[in-house]
């Protein structure tokens, strides 16, 4: 990412807004019901109620049908059509990724097999970004891998890849060429997540990797025309057995590069890294003296958004087990744990996250997708922003399954978010109809 939203049009909506007062309105609702304050505050109470969304779940009209398991999302439009398609990473078994392509009205065909090459059947696909890599003016894509045993399901490495679009749709895998001479130990990382951003100021997207069961990280810089090189020197020593598994990049501390954030789980639970750029690509580890959080977590994404309207980009860790977490930015870099008095207690078994200004008000809601995995029977969750000071209420959206992935955008051009889920198969396409 550059910024997600610079290289996907995330078609902010322009309906009419959730009432700012419904935070107090709905708090004193619940009051007079009788269902008191909660142990933690008011924000519990109310995130066990919220208003209806206005999504409706049309996949089963507007999406292929038997679709196999989704792991990851990237939105972009990929053909220069004007409207959105999506790539959905998928898990062991199928021989390639999904594509699909949208016919502008937000019903989707799969048109992968013409339009992606293949993958082996015991490779899955963790990460996903669209990014113009070469800087020819359409969205390339750069894939994270890993490889999982389908007899013993024992993880391991899997070398990363480039796919280049020709700006009709079109992806040739080019990772030989776009990435030479990487050494055989260092095409097996397990990766569980790629951001792309150009971090060193020289106007071409680098990207980084978050690898997983104590490899390194890896930081790749571009040369401007679309060929990359190892500089993962540029990383602190802590990102060399982190196990990390997922980042995010944006300016955490208001200098005008992109820092990253890397979150910790998978292979074992773990304290999230911030990673302070000084404006040439290099990165300090300043996690203690920026975030000072010791609680060890399992985050499976990792997001930096601004919810309060005030400046610095915040922190949302979605975490499974146990709850998501907020830590807010003081506008210079430094976060403070804001979970009890901003998240719902709702917000739990957090697999995936994305954030989108769904109701047209002017503030970024949040959509968390459950863990497919969780015992518990749980529905995914529309959080909506009910203050524009990042006091978010929770309310569920239709449908079962999870999503190991979530992502707002425009699916049918109405200039409205619409959201999509993917999990075991029971895929969502959530239309806006507010």
């Amino acid at each position: 990412m550059i910024r997600r939203d610079a290289i996907r049009d995330r078609g902010a909506g322009r309906r009419a807004g959730f009432p700012r007062n419904a935070w107090a309105i709905g708090l004193l609702v619940l009051a007079i019901g009788g269902m008191g304050w909660g142990l933690t505050g008011p924000s519990h109470v109310l995130g066990q109620r919220g208003v209806e969304s206005g999504y409706v779940d049309e996949a089963s009209i507007r999406l292929p049908a038997q679709l196999l398991e989704g792991l990851t999302l990237a939105i972009g439009d990929v053909d220069n059509d004007g409207d959105l398609d999506v790539f959905m990473g998928t898990n062991i078994g199928p021989s390639r990724d999904v594509l699909l392509l949208n016919d502008g009205r937000g019903f989707f065909e799969d048109d992968s097999v013409r339009r992606l090459p293949p993958k082996e059947a015991d490779v899955f696909t963790r990460g996903a970004q669209f990014a113009d890599l070469d800087n020819d003016g359409d969205l390339d894509l750069v894939i994270a891998l890993a490889r999982r045993d389908p007899g013993t399901g024992q993880v391991s490495g899997e070398r990363n890849q480039i796919f280049i679009n020709d700006g009709r749709g079109f992806f040739k895998d080019e990772t030989e060429v776009r990435m030479p001479g990487i050494p055989v130990i260092e095409q097996d990382d397990p990766s569980y997540s790629v951001v792309a951003g150009d971090v060193n100021g020289d106007g071409a997207l680098d990207f980084f990797v978050a690898n997983n069961l104590n490899r390194p990280d890896k930081l790749w810089f571009n040369d401007g025309r679309g060929v990359f090189r190892d500089q993962s020197a540029f990383l602190p020593a802590s990102a060399e057995t982190l196990n990390s598994a997922s980042a995010d990049m944006g300016d955490i501390d208001g200098d005008g590069d992109l820092d990253l954030v890397v979150g910790v789980g998978v292979a074992r639970e773990g304290v999230p890294h911030l990673f302070l750029n000084d404006g040439t690509g290099r990165f300090d580890d300043q996690t203690t003296f920026r975030l000072g959080n010791e609680q060890r977590l399992n985050s499976w994404q990792t997001r930096l958004i601004e919810v309060n309207g005030r400046p610095g980009l915040d922190l949302f860790l979605c975490n499974t087990p146990g709850r998501a977490m907020l830590f807010v930015n003081n506008g210079l870099g430094f976060f403070s744990d804001e979970t009890v008095r901003s998240l719902p207690f709702d917000a739990a078994a957090c697999r995936s996250v994305d954030a989108g200004d769904f109701d047209g008000d002017g503030d970024l809601d949040l959509a968390l997708g459950r863990d497919p995995e969780d015992p518990i029977a749980r529905n995914n969750l529309l959080l909506i922003n009910s203050d524009g000071q990042g006091r978010f209420i929770a309310t569920p959206l239709p449908g079962n399954g999870g999503a190991y992935a979530i992502a707002f955008f425009d699916a049918d051009g109405d200039g409205d978010l619409d959201l999509i889920g993917v999990n075991r198969g029971e895929h969502h396409l959530w239309i806006n109809k507010r």
